[in-house]
């Protein structure tokens, strides 16, 4: 099951599997068939015949399933300088995929401090490839401004 996920539709897909499951009981109005037709995330994460004929218990049990994998998978939290629109949200995930496994959930952070570049925390590992990251190593060595290479 590939997954990579933004904290935001994390969340949201959190919420599209609890009204799945509220709805699973309900007959009044086509419960299951209305909420299954409005949900976008949970899907492709579905069996293909959930919404043909809903078997509560199977469904009701692959429904928790996904929110178990999705809950034990380690976020990864990026630290940008800019507010990132939906392209760079997809360039993120596509990366993140390629370099972090086809399971991620990333929680993107803005803070304009760090210029430019990025900070990445995942599974406890701390990376800095901010510019103000790399302006503050150049400069640390140098106590004034006579001391800088010409």
């Amino acid at each position: 099951m590939k997954l990579v996920l933004t904290a935001q539709e994390k969340t949201k897909l959190f919420e599209e599997i609890d009204q799945l499951l509220e709805s699973l009981y309900k007959t009044k109005d086509k419960g299951f068939e209305r909420v299954y037709d409005k949900v976008i995330l949970i899907k492709p994460l579905l069996d293909n015949n959930a919404s043909v004929s809903p078997d509560t218990t199977m469904l009701s049990h692959q429904l928790s399933q996904i929110r178990e994998v999705v809950n034990n998978i380690d976020p990864v939290q990026i630290t940008i300088a800019v507010v990132p629109d939906e392209n760079l949200i997809q360039s993120v995930k596509r990366w993140a995929e390629k370099n972090l496994g086809d399971k991620v959930i990333l929680d993107i952070k803005t803070d304009y401090s760090i210029l430019g570049g990025s900070r990445i925390i995942y599974k406890g590992i701390f990376k800095d490839y901010s510019i103000n990251s790399l302006l503050s190593s150049y400069f640390k060595d140098y106590h004034n401004v006579s001391q800088l290479p010409r």
